[in-house]
């Protein structure tokens, strides 16, 4: 994505117009343009200068916050794969049936599902992350800790959001429909998911090891490792013919891939709904920003 700034200078504004060629790709780039997107919509508010300085700062803030908070996941599924080749090399030295072996088995796996419980909490704290932007890029300074509970109970009933907020934003507009789709599809389910595995008890998957033996088998023997999701998280999120059986890490680049989709679809909504708001072209159109210097 190329977005080209032509700065110039307005007594104690910078004027800042930017057009993009192309969609963005990553979380990151997407949080950038929705970011811009409010940054325009500042002149159409007629916000005070000292309240705008202070939204800018916000608002930037809000967006890294996003970005970090997402990142962490794909480190996390990679961390995953790491931990069980470190787990294989280790079983390779090991011999089967013995106390060491088993414990080293019983070990590897814990530390497997260890990474998998932190990026089902991270990917969770990057919808609160989310819920914030979206609250703040409508509702100001006022909702920018909404958390993605308040933002999706916004999503849903009309009634609940205009009872706090003059207008319904959220729950009247395609935002509201992207966030309903994206609690449905896997925020809920991963909710109902994490709250169990922090209040009740650990969830923890079967493992197997398996040994093979042959000539073409370097060293003559070769262990394997393999971690499945706990059956918890198949009931909880409702996809049993997709993630049953399969590995861990399955589960996990699920969790990372489809979370980035749902943050994607509700950053580019939300950009498309500001820029309106904005007085400019919901695709293509460029955006003139005031930043205060």
């Amino acid at each position: 994505m190329e977005r080209r700034l032509t700065p110039a200078r307005w007594g104690a504004l910078s004027i800042i117009s930017v057009t993009s060629d192309q969609k963005p790709i990553s979380v990151r780039e997407q949080a950038i343009g929705t970011a811009l997107a409010f940054l325009a919509v500042q002149r159409a508010r007629k916000t005070p200068a000292e309240l705008r300085r202070r939204e800018q700062a916000i608002v930037l803030k809000l967006r890294d916050s996003l970005t970090y908070r997402f990142e962490s996941l794909p480190w996390h599924s990679h961390l995953l794969g790491l931990l069980r080749s470190s787990a294989e090399r280790r079983l390779a030295t090991s011999l089967p049936g013995r106390i060491e072996d088993h414990n080293l088995m019983m070990h590897a796996g814990s530390e497997q599902q260890w990474i998998f419980d932190d990026l089902v909490f991270n990917s969770l704290a990057a919808f609160d992350y989310l819920g914030n932007f979206v609250g703040f890029a409508y509702y100001g300074d006022r909702r920018k800790k909404a958390k993605w509970d308040r933002i999706q109970k916004f999503a849903r009933d009309k009634d609940y959001e205009t009872q706090q907020h003059p207008s319904a934003r959220v729950s009247t507009g395609p935002v509201g429909e992207v966030i309903n789709e994206a609690h449905a599809t896997l925020v809920e389910g991963l909710s109902d998911y994490r709250a169990a595995l922090i209040h009740y008890e650990a969830l923890v998957g079967q493992g197997t090891v398996n040994t093979h033996f042959g000539a073409n088998v370097k060293g003559g023997m070769k262990r394997t490792l393999e971690m499945r999701p706990p059956s918890e998280f198949n009931k909880y999120l409702r996809r049993q013919s997709d993630i049953a059986g399969e590995s861990l890490q399955d589960a996990a680049a699920w969790i990372v891939r489809t979370t980035e989709q749902k943050i994607l679809s509700i950053l580019k909504q939300l950009e498309r709904d500001l820029r309106v708001e904005g007085g400019s072209d919901p695709e293509t159109g460029g955006l003139a920003i005031e930043m205060l210097l």
